[in-house]
């Protein structure tokens, strides 16, 4: 049989002294220093998400000032090629007109010119007319 004496009482106050003692000299501060770095973790990963969040509303915001700004730009090149094609048009009116204008003119020029030498042709004629008949006539 098992005899118990008082060196088992010994051994177990030992046993929860050392308990005791580990638990405060070892195991508090060894779990204070997990449980900091447990918050620390999370308090940077808190920070992280704080700062993705920003981030995204950021590039959101971004991108909504881009699309504005893409909208704004092509209403303004779509104004101004039709003033572009306005313009041209007016220019190109102008310039078949001008172009239309000289046609007139040249051949207007060109009426009188050949009036001009059908009347010469005319006196020319009746000169040699004349001189071929005074050639017959003699």
């Amino acid at each position: 049989m098992i005899s118990i004496d008082a060196s088992v009482f010994i051994i177990i106050a030992v046993i929860v002294f050392l308990v005791f003692a580990l638990n405060r000299l070892f195991f508090r501060p060894v779990l204070r220093t997990m449980e900091a770095r447990d918050q620390q973790i999370t308090g940077r990963q808190q920070e992280a998400s704080r700062m993705l969040e920003e981030h995204a509303k950021q590039f959101a915001a971004f991108q909504a000032e881009l699309g504005k700004a893409r909208r704004q730009a092509g209403d303004f090149k779509a104004r101004e090629r039709s003033e572009a094609q306005r313009m041209g048009s007016d220019e190109i009116g102008s310039a078949q007109r001008a172009a239309h204008q000289r046609l007139e003119q040249q051949l207007v020029s060109l009426d009188q010119q050949k009036s001009r030498a059908r009347a010469d042709l005319s006196a020319h004629i009746a000169k040699l007319a004349q001189t071929i008949a005074g050639y017959f006539v003699r």
